[in-house]
């Protein structure tokens, strides 16, 4: 798929690797709405970003994202979700907690699904995500399975120090993403 790393602010990476400093003020941490008591301030410039981000997730992740909670979404995840960023390789670093996972799962949700709002049958995996932990790799797999639910997404993780066999069995049902 398009955006083959999520590691924001996001910076979108050129074709020579150098960062495009537009998007990189866009982002500069006094631009990015600040998190006060759970929800994020809200300015007219960042209730038109947020609705923006909102207005770009498939209806059936902002199900999910209800039902999981979420009120509104973090920076990382209105990062993600800006236009700026659309189709680019992005590279993300964040703290702990600041939302990097499900932001990956946003941002790759149009390359996934397209203009389709429900998968079919798993054929073959769709998406494969490498992830450098098989912590990180369970916690990947875990946040998308709720977040796809909806769009009946099936997914698979396979890490080292696992049952096989189970694993096997699991990508022999068929999975839309692996992990």
């Amino acid at each position: 798929f398009h955006r083959p790393q999520v590691h924001c602010p996001c910076v979108p990476l050129s074709t020579t690797g150098e960062t495009t400093r537009e998007f990189q003020a866009d982002y500069a941490p006094e631009n990015i709405p600040r998190v006060a008591q759970g929800d994020l301030l809200m300015t007219t410039d960042t209730e038109n970003t947020m609705a923006a981000a909102m207005a770009a997730i498939q209806p059936a992740l902002a199900s999910a994202l209800a039902r999981q909670g979420y009120a509104t979404l973090t920076p990382v995840q209105i990062a993600v979700l800006a236009d700026t960023a659309k189709d680019k390789d992005l590279l993300v670093s964040a703290q702990t907690g600041s939302g990097k996972t499900v932001a990956f799962g946003l941002a790759i949700a149009p390359t996934l699904m397209g203009e389709e709002q429900i998968f079919g049958p798993a054929e073959r995996p769709l998406g494969l995500i490498i992830a450098p932990t098989r912590e990180l790799a369970l916690q990947v797999e875990r946040e998308f399975r709720w977040l796809y639910a909806d769009a009946g997404v099936t997914t698979a993780s396979c890490v080292g120090g696992m049952d096989m066999r189970k694993e096997r069995r699991a990508l022999e049902r068929g999975a839309h993403i692996v992990v």
